[in-house]
């Protein structure tokens, strides 16, 4: 009998990048895809609650952050960015994002360290009863 091919549909990636390069953790979330039988079909839909390009561009870390968001848009081109959605702070926009998780049936996956933000939205993921996935780097 066939393996079934398993497909995600909707997900979230959370990871810092204070010690962690993003192309490290791109490596880490494709590894864990092939590891476990799953495969990106082109109709994902990527959560995040990453600043956007624009808003960045005079940031002093903005090289970072590019980089970060080459990684997400190499990994999943359909993305809905939750910072802002709320149009009040960036908790209430990952409650917002944990919520629709929940309602899609959706995967939070969570990238090596868990500090800082990270870890408030991992409590959130738990909060809310979301599928985590932890993967090591």
């Amino acid at each position: 009998m066939e393996n079934a091919i398993k497909t995600i549909k909707h997900f979230s990636l959370h990871f810092t990048t204070k010690d962690q390069e993003p192309e490290q953790i791109n490596r880490a979330f494709v590894n864990w895809l092939m590891a476990n039988g799953f495969v990106m079909e082109g109709n994902e839909l990527l959560y995040h609650c990453f600043i956007p390009r624009k808003e960045a561009k005079n940031l002093s870390n903005f090289e970072i952050i590019s980089r970060t968001l080459d990684v997400l848009d190499n990994i999943c081109k359909k993305q809905i960015i939750c910072r802002g959605a709320t149009h009040s702070s960036i908790e209430k926009d990952r409650d917002i994002m944990m919520k629709t998780l929940k309602h899609l049936s959706g995967t939070a996956f969570f990238i090596g360290k868990i500090i800082e933000g990270v870890k408030i939205e991992h409590d959130l993921a738990v909060e809310n009863g979301v599928d985590v996935v932890l993967i090591e780097l």
